[in-house]
């Protein structure tokens, strides 16, 4: 069960501590999504996926990952998903 302290700080307090998990770890965020509605909820917002660091995924994780994560985390202005796109394009026209 999630601790009830995480759940009682106001939601932009819950988006930010999401964020730093978010960029330290996918598999931490996704156990967090698991653990109740509110913050599954909080874990989907554009910031969030705006903070993952994608170029720090391990390679077996990252071959699991569906391109609708990775669309969605463009869609809301992450740098990593931006420059992968840019490598993507540039070695397709290469």
């Amino acid at each position: 069960m999630v601790d009830s302290r995480l759940r009682s700080l106001p939601d932009a307090l819950q988006e930010k501590v999401l964020q730093h998990v978010a960029a330290g770890s996918i598999s931490d965020l996704a156990a967090v999504k698991l653990t109740c509605k509110q913050l599954k909820e909080v874990s989907e917002r554009p910031s969030v996926y705006a903070a993952f660091d994608l170029l720090n995924i391990p390679f077996p994780l990252l071959a699991r990952i569906p391109a609708t994560f990775y669309a969605e985390c463009y869609r809301h202005d992450n740098t990593d998903a931006i420059y992968l796109k840019f490598l993507f394009l540039a070695y397709q026209i290469m």
